[in-house]
């Protein structure tokens, strides 16, 4: 039987739409169980100490693993493999880089555990001084352990999506959450805050042994052979600048993290469980698409196609508008409805879902600006560029920053700007709201990254008409959201009235209907507009995408 499942999903691709909507599934389904972790997580601390803990906890490891294993992604080991002539060469390549790398990360490890409580100490002073600092060392000395299986599974994935295992691939992304599900489940009561990292390891354990048999089975664990050192360092060399990019999003994030930990105790969790939710139509609309987009792009620049390349861009960024602005639209209508159904639960009281609630619909507002960045990057990549993709990424940071920080002065300056955006955001005797500067610096700074990105893309490539062409399919979807936004408000103010928000099934019913309503008249909108993306959508649902082959994916994006 699963041979026969392995079989259809080894069908042609019939376009970039097939390939992305088959992704996205993968997506919903990873989403999902990433959604029902943060639940678990709420329930269980609320957003409180212990929660801030584990996401600072958080925050090293993955800057370890940014910088050293991203440098052994799937974008740059394939075009390597290629190259090679013989499986020999690809198994020696793969056995030097594990054996490389794995050191590295190990090293790297060893040394951050023995410097951790200094480093806890300079970065989160605030919450070793609240008495958690034993904690806060502990937990992320055990998270340390993460970057090195997930290093080793990063370059194991690689191997795996080359040879076309791309269903064993999928699967890693939901055994690591099932990992930290267990965690929360069976190890928190036993050993305590310590549970959740031990959750965490055990999810980056299923994320790499998952991929072993398959490994197996391709030979890679026979003959072992090693390549020269030159070879490992040109490895390096091609990942550097795409390495330093993805390092500068961690970055971003770590110093975000880092201001909120200064902040009232719940921050770090308000800030991240709302980053958590935002990101969730990003992995499903943006990596879907920018990820499809990614092979035949490649290939039509290598030809020097640079028209139908351009074209690709286009259609990839028109589709990734058409289903952004909505979504922007139904979230912030709906973002109370939102946190209250997938955090609202046990130890997440009302306030934290207020909090959590404003701040998702903030960072929202970046979901287009996000998603054309990832695609737009993928772009710059394909066309080997990599130079843009590292002085964007280093801007949007030094811009998030700077940001945030006049932000959070000015907040606390100015009390009549306090006062408005509280009642804006309907946060009012919500506790701090301080927080919700963070999400408001990272999304204005997608958004600004997002423009310049784009106006600098037309002109690198000689496209005047790219930006006419993404601007008209924006005001297309911008009205589209705005009808469906006002439609399911005002559905979902009558239907208030008439079923209360005392229990989830009720607050379920209350957003599918005013969603329902919501998506009618937006559809309606568009067919009225003459939307071309729409009728794009209909085809490729019609010949069922579900049945084309899967094709390569990031390792960054799960």
């Amino acid at each position: 039987m699963i041979k026969r499942i392995f079989s259809k999903l080894n069908k042609e691709v019939r376009s970039m739409h097939d390939a992305a909507y088959l992704l996205a599934g993968f997506a919903v389904v990873s989403v999902l169980l990433a959604l029902i972790r943060d639940r678990l997580l709420a329930y269980t601390f609320g957003a409180g100490l212990e929660l801030d803990i584990y996401y600072a906890a958080f925050r090293i490891p993955d800057i370890i693993y940014a910088l050293v294993a991203s440098m052994v992604s799937v974008f740059v080991l394939v075009p390597l493999f290629s190259a090679k002539s013989s499986d020999t060469e690809r198994y020696a390549l793969v056995h030097t880089l594990l054996l490389v790398f794995g050191i590295i990360l190990v090293v790297i490890s060893v040394i951050v555990y023995l410097f951790t409580p200094t480093i806890v100490n300079t970065l989160f002073s605030e919450l070793v001084l609240r008495g958690n600092g034993a904690e806060l060392i502990g937990l992320t000395r055990i998270l340390l352990i993460q970057p090195v299986l997930l290093g080793l599974s990063s370059i194991l994935a690689s191997v795996v999506q080359y040879y076309g295992k791309y269903f064993v691939y999928a699967i890693t992304a939901l055994v690591y959450n099932i990992g930290i599900i267990i965690g929360i489940l069976f190890l928190v009561p036993i050993f305590g805050i310590y549970g959740l990292g031990y959750g965490v390891v055990l999810g980056s354990l299923l994320h790499l042994l998952v991929q072993l048999p398959t490994f197996i089975e391709l030979g890679f664990t026979k003959d072992l052979r090693l390549v020269e050192l030159r070879e490992v360092l040109e490895v390096i060399f091609i990942s550097l600048p795409r390495t330093l990019a993805l390092s500068a999003n961690n970055l971003t994030l770590f110093v975000l993290v880092a201001m909120a930990a200064k902040l009232p105790v719940g921050s770090i969790a308000v800030f991240t469980l709302a980053f958590n939710l935002q990101a969730a139509p990003i992995s499903i609309i943006g990596a879907s698409y920018s990820t499809a987009a990614f092979p035949t792009l490649s290939k039509l620049f290598s030809a020097g196609k640079l028209e139908k390349f351009i074209e690709q861009i286009l259609s990839a960024g028109r589709h990734i508008i058409f289903w952004s602005f909505p979504i922007i639209a139904l979230t912030i209508v709906l973002r109370a409805h939102i946190v209250r159904l997938i955090y609202g639960s046990g130890a997440f009281d009302w306030s934290d879902t207020r909090l959590t609630a404003a701040a998702l619909a903030i960072f929202i507002l970046s979901l287009a600006s996000q998603s054309i960045v990832l695609l737009f990057i993928r772009g710059y990549y394909a066309a080997s560029k990599t130079v843009r993709p590292l002085v964007f990424s280093v801007l949007s940071t030094l811009m998030t920053i700077i940001f945030a920080s006049v932000f959070m002065y000015g907040y606390a300056k100015m009390e009549s700007w306090r006062h408005f955006l509280e009642i804006l955001t309907r946060t009012l005797d919500a506790g701090s709201t301080t927080v919700l500067m963070l999400p408001m610096a990272y999304a204005l700074s997608s958004i600004l990254t997002a423009l310049l990105l784009v106006s600098m893309f037309a002109y690198d490539f000689k496209s005047k008409h790219l930006l006419k062409t993404l601007f008209k399919s924006m005001l297309v979807s911008i009205v589209a959201a705005f009808v469906m936004g006002f439609a399911t408000y005002v559905v979902l103010y009558f239907i208030s009235r008439l079923i209360d928000t005392d229990t989830a099934i009720n607050i379920l019913a209350q957003s599918s209907i005013s969603t329902l309503a919501g998506v009618i008249a937006g559809i309606t909108t568009l067919k009225l507009l003459g939307s071309r993306e729409l009728d794009t959508v209909w085809r490729v649902l019609h010949h069922k995408f579900w049945k084309s082959k899967n094709i390569i994916t990031d390792t960054e994006l799960n």
